[in-house]
């Protein structure tokens, strides 16, 4: 006996919910702090949640995927190297504040530190 399609449609719209819960696409804009410059600087950036495979991807950076090091139904915090740039900071689920600190490795004279300080809001979905 056949399955009524609603009820084939009502699974495809769970296995759809589902997979929206795997990973998150966060359209974030705000501010980059440099301690040398003379002020903050406005700044867009992507970021991807991946719950599945535990990791935060920015947008902006060619480094590889960033790992959550906690996450509560509070916060998302990550951290990342890929030996020469450091990168950690958290994302509030709640209200989508996101802080960040990115390092870039070197001595006291090539060392570079940005600091981000954005608000994030999930991006709409186009299909």
């Amino acid at each position: 006996m056949k399955a009524p399609i609603w009820l084939a449609l009502a699974g495809l719209s769970i296995s759809t919910a589902q997979a929206a819960e795997r990973a998150v696409v966060l359209a974030c804009e705000g501010k980059l702090t440099q301690p040398s410059g003379p002020k903050p600087e406005p700044v867009s950036i992507g970021i991807i949640v991946n719950f599945t495979a535990g990791t935060v991807t920015w947008a902006d950076s060619s480094d590889s995927p960033l790992k959550i090091t906690r996450l509560d139904e509070k916060t998302v915090a990550f951290r990342g190297s890929n030996g020469s740039r450091t990168l950690t900071g958290s994302i509030d689920r709640k209200t989508g504040d996101t802080d960040a600190t990115s390092t870039v490795m070197g001595d006291s004279k090539t060392r570079r530190i940005n600091r981000y300080s954005l608000k994030c809001r999930p991006e709409p979905r186009m299909f």
